[in-house]
């Protein structure tokens, strides 16, 4: 957590003094700040379902 509030912090300040496009390496950085926990919410869900499928169509396992 600590690293990605330096990194943006990082990124910021080098907007403030002039360098250029900083704003997209924010961007991709929060976009990849998210899409690593939505990632793993979708696979989860997935297993999920497809256990349920599985539990549905064989029998309870034992």
């Amino acid at each position: 957590m600590g690293f990605y509030l330096l990194a943006a912090a990082l990124m910021l300040t080098t907007g403030l003094l002039g360098a250029r496009e900083w704003y997209v390496a924010l961007g991709c950085w929060l976009v990849g700040s998210i899409a690593v926990p939505v990632g793993h919410g979708v696979r989860a869900g997935g297993e999920m379902g497809r256990e349920a499928w599985r539990l549905r169509t064989r029998g309870v396992l034992v």
